[in-house]
Parts: structure tokens; C-alpha cells; sequence
């Protein structure tokens, strides 16, 4: 394995494309069925095409992606064709497309179609931000699993947060002393032996 990368995730590593510069990006968004999930991005010269392959199916949309957590974009190299063009020799393998739907391969599949570009001499070797062809695997892998961790961190607080709540009200509920400790005869004061 390379060198770590600093950690990404969380900042929009997104590199900025000039008019007739493109870029094709691994994004890591959110989707129901996969909570850190990676799809590309082709985009060149204001123009922007989404490829998702996800439960077998296989979505474009040209819309740019409202929310990303990560990304990693590798420069199209000077004189390759559109990325019109480039989209009809994306790498679709039907073994990924035939896989059970609860299984998402996403990473395998991001990092196959990184790859094949890269191998046709399509994109540049190395990333915007330094990831190289070689160590794309490990870095798609580490950002997913920090990704995932801050969710599952995200949603324990949130459930912690709630059980607190839950539990002030219940306090509350039960609380008939009103202003001072002992006016209820069901209080009672603990006796430390000091």
C-alpha cells in the first residue's frame, strides 16, 4: 500500500475545471442502500454527466450532485475526446451488474472504471490531490469506512440525544418536589457514612 493521503472526508476535494479541462471524479455521496456510496462524475467545459451503478441498474443524470462528501478527480488528458465520447467506452462489467442487489460493489466498480480510463491513456496516472492509479483502491476503501464511521458516530449521538431527552421529560414527570429537596415524602437523602 502507498502513502495515506491526508484525510478528505468531509472537504470538497473537487478540482476546479477550466472551459475545455476535464475531469473524472470518484464521488462519495449517500444513497438508502448504501450509506457511503461512489459514483463518477465526467465533466468538461460546463458540462457534467453522473454515472451510478447501483442494484443492477446502471442511472446517468447531467445535473452537477447537490451533496458529496468526498472526491478524487483525475485530469483528461489534452486532445482525448469529449466526455460524451469517453461515456461510450465506460467500463460496465456484467459480472458487477448480475451481482445480488444486496451486495454494492461500488468501490470495486468506481476504482475499475478509474483504472480502465487511465489504462487507455484517457486520464492522468496521478489525482488532483496526489493519489496515484495504484494506491486509488486503498484511498476509495478508507474514505468509504471514515465515511461510515461518521454516520454510525452521527446516528449513536443522535440516538443518544434522544434517549437524554426521553429521559429529562421523565424526570420532570416524576419530579413533585417543585422547589426544594425533601418535600416529598417520597425523596429521600442518601446517607454517605460521613
Amino acid at each position: 500500500m502507498g502513502s495515506m493521503r491526508p484525510d478528505t472526508v468531509g472537504q470538497d476535494t473537487t478540482a476546479q475545471s477550466t472551459m475545455g479541462e476535464g475531469l473524472i471524479e470518484a464521488k462519495l455521496i449517500s444513497r438508502e442502500y448504501c450509506r457511503s456510496h461512489w459514483v463518477i462524475t465526467l465533466s468538461q467545459s460546463g458540462k457534467c454527466i453522473n454515472v451510478d451503478l447501483s442494484r443492477n441498474v446502471t442511472r446517468y443524470s447531467r445535473d452537477p450532485l447537490p451533496e458529496f462528501v468526498s472526491s478524487i478527480g483525475f485530469r483528461i488528458k489534452e486532445g482525448k475526446p469529449p466526455i460524451d465520447n469517453l461515456m461510450e467506452h465506460l467500463w460496465l462489467p456484467v459480472p458487477f451488474i448480475k451481482r445480488p442487489q444486496d451486495f454494492c460493489s461500488c468501490v470495486q466498480w468506481v476504482w475499475g472504471v478509474i483504472y480502465n480510463y487511465s489504462a487507455n491513456n484517457c486520464i492522468e496516472t496521478v489525482s488532483t490531490t496526489g493519489i496515484s492509479r495504484d494506491d486509488l483502491i486503498w484511498e476509495l476503501v478508507r474514505r468509504q469506512s471514515d465515511a461510515l464511521i461518521d454516520i454510525e458516530m452521527d446516528f449513536a449521538l443522535s440516538e443518544l440525544t434522544c434517549i437524554e431527552d426521553y429521559g429529562s421529560q421523565e424526570i420532570r414527570f416524576n419530579d413533585r418536589s417543585d422547589s426544594h429537596a425533601g418535600a416529598n415524602p417520597q425523596d429521600a437523602e442518601v446517607d454517605d457514612g460521613k
